[in-house]
């Protein structure tokens, strides 16, 4: 069996993660228009509107998560070799699962439009067919495809379907070595390398500080066997030293999303941003066939430069939609911007409530707060209705990880880590919405009516009723310790960023 593959002399330097080095295939793809592109996407939108040292590109994420997954997978094949793993083992790493892994790491992020998840929550589902729902993970699947085939880069349809699943997060049912799935997207648990990468360079962009130890998880971890229920495969497990050191990823993504992510005043300059997009979209060729695969050289040429068009467009006399794109985008950049009237914060969806709380299980919008004589445009509002949580909806993705202990004769057994021997300071939900209501006119008699509809919306609301919580905790011992309140043991659809 030949060494896994040696690094390129060529090295690239990283504030974050030091110095990159990289095997040899990365570059011809590094080294495309496409992939170059996501030097003019920011990473965070237009955040840097809020934190102005948030100028950061999906080029560098895309780069940094490129080198943890080789760092990772390296290290991991290393480990084996060093064990005398039998080549022939069903989960042994080969060179291919090395150089897929590593592949799907770097263009997890090709299909990112415009202003990144903004582009995709805010801009396209007003440009596109109705119905039809955005997916930069199979955008970026379909422009490696192109890449392939125009730029010789040398991978065979098999190494694009299992990159493509990797970049997807979507393991087959049969498929043994479930950890190679588990590294760039996780589908089980949620801690993956892109999450790993995005949380530490966007704390260091934005200033918004987090502690972890993410070194100690990608040295303390090795391929274990899972069998749950008639199956079996091989799963990517961690000490049991580390159970509190996976929690506070989870509570560092959640902390990044309150005080960044959701920030009311991003969130105000995403909808103008959004706003004056969708009314340009016709000059900047953003037609609702945008995200087919005859459109895909069209779509590899938008970048973040699209709204210095729009402001460029001299014939607005015969065209009130670029005139009402360039208002809008003249007040962003003189910080005339959306006026936030609401702002609540509640418990996430709760299966045991679901019936109480019909709110929690649909998506709040402009028709809770507008209504024919209500004082105001339905036009004047914009609503974010949005989810704070540990990345796996209402759900503790630390309860689906699998955890090993280092037996006495020097092997390892898997364990089960209960919420108490985390920690006795742990969450009892693992979710919470966020509903925050924006005007778009400076009037303060319309503001003033949106508020109060508002208010009462939310009065409205049911509380969280903590009696059934208490009584739980009060008969449990505490190695019983809830790991969430809805836990009902089976696995929750995987929940993107």
């Amino acid at each position: 069996m030949s060494q896994y593959p040696h690094t390129h002399e060529r090295i690239i330097r990283c504030p974050v993660h030091g110095d990159l080095e990289f095997p040899a295939y990365v570059y011809p793809i590094v080294d495309t228009p496409a992939f170059q592109r996501l030097r003019e996407l920011k990473q965070l939108s237009i955040c840097h509107m809020v934190f102005p040292g948030a100028t950061h590109s999906r080029f560098e994420h895309s780069l940094g998560v490129a080198f943890l997954c080789f760092k990772l997978i390296t290290r991991l094949r290393a480990q084996m070799d060093a064990e005398k793993v039998d080549p022939t083992v069903e989960y042994y790493i080969t060179n291919d699962d090395i150089k897929r892994v590593t592949i799907a790491g770097l263009c997890h992020d090709l299909g990112h439009g415009p202003f990144s998840h903004t582009f995709e929550t805010d801009i396209l589902p007003n440009i596109l067919p109705k119905g039809e729902a955005p997916n930069h993970e199979q955008q970026s699947i379909n422009i490696l495809a192109m890449l392939n085939d125009d730029e010789n880069i040398g991978l065979t349809p098999e190494d694009l379907d299992v990159i493509g699943r990797m970049i997807q997060g979507e393991p087959d049912d049969q498929e043994k070595k479930r950890f190679l799935f588990q590294i760039v997207s996780n589908p089980d648990y949620s801690l993956d390398m892109d999450k790993i990468d995005y949380i530490q360079r966007d704390s260091y962009y934005t200033g918004a500080k987090v502690a972890c130890d993410f070194g100690r998880l990608i040295k303390r971890c090795r391929v274990m066997k899972v069998t749950e229920g008639e199956s079996s495969s091989w799963w990517l497990c961690f000490s049991d030293k580390l159970a509190y050191t996976m929690e506070t990823v989870f509570r560092a993504r959640y902390e990044l999303f309150r005080t960044v992510y959701f920030h009311p005043v991003y969130k105000a300059i995403e909808y103008m941003l959004a706003d004056a997009i969708v009314a340009a979209a016709h000059i900047i060729n953003l037609t609702p066939d945008i995200l087919t695969k005859e459109r895909l050289p069209q779509y590899c040429n938008l970048t973040d430069t699209i709204t210095r068009e729009v402001l460029k467009y001299k014939n607005t006399e015969n065209d009130p939609q670029i005139a009402k794109a360039q208002q809008v985008l003249n007040n962003l950049y003189h910080r005339k911007l959306y006026k936030l009237v609401g702002n609540k914060t509640f418990a996430g969806e709760l299966k045991d409530q679901a019936e109480t709380q019909e709110h929690n299980t649909q998506k709040v919008n402009v028709d809770n707060f507008w209504s024919e004589g209500c004082g105001f445009d339905r036009d004047d509002i914009r609503v974010a209705d949005i989810k704070a949580n540990y990345n796996k909806n209402d759900q503790d993705p630390v309860a689906y990880a699998k955890f090993y202990h280092k037996t006495s004769d020097g092997g390892y057994e898997l364990v089960n880590v209960e919420g108490a021997q985390i920690s006795l300071l742990r969450p009892l939900l693992f979710e919470e919405r966020v509903v925050q209501v924006f005007m778009t006119v400076e009037d303060e008699k319309k503001q003033a009516a949106v508020k109060a509809v508002f208010d009462e919306w939310a009065e409205g609301v049911p509380q969280l009723d903590t009696s059934a919580l208490t009584e739980q905790l009060s008969q449990s011992s505490p190695d019983k310790l809830p790991r969430s309140l809805t836990q009902d043991g089976s696995p929750n659809k995987k929940q993107k960023r």
